[in-house]
């Protein structure tokens, strides 16, 4: 595992863990009895939309970390799904593809 590697996966964690304090937070606002019912219905909402999120990180962070040598195509789903979410996922995913996961054995045996 590379150093970009090591850097990724520690990024991926604490974008997680925002995606969990996020979640806790606007379910917090989605029970809180002063809101009209459509606006707890669009917290309640967001707060499913988060949690695929928190999924989708913490799935790619497990294969990450206990099954390193599959981690290459569901840490590109993940870049590609984070992308749109700004401004947090955006630069992680732009990290992600740019330098994780790159097989230097590969680029090494490019003639010039």
């Amino acid at each position: 595992m590379s150093r970009h590697d090591k850097i990724y996966t520690m990024l991926l964690g604490v974008i997680a863990f925002l995606f969990i304090t996020a979640a806790i937070s606007l379910s917090n606002f989605a029970t809180n009895p002063r809101y009209p019912a459509e606006t707890q219905a669009v917290f309640r909402m967001t707060v499913r939309i988060v949690a695929l999120y928190i999924a989708a990180c913490i799935g790619v962070l497990l294969i990450r970390v206990f099954a390193p040598q599959h981690r290459k195509w569901p840490t590109l789903g993940l870049n590609i799904v984070l992308v749109i979410y700004f401004p947090f996922g955006t630069p992680l995913a732009i990290y992600g593809f740019w330098k994780v996961d790159k097989d230097r054995k590969k680029i090494d045996d490019i003639p010039n």
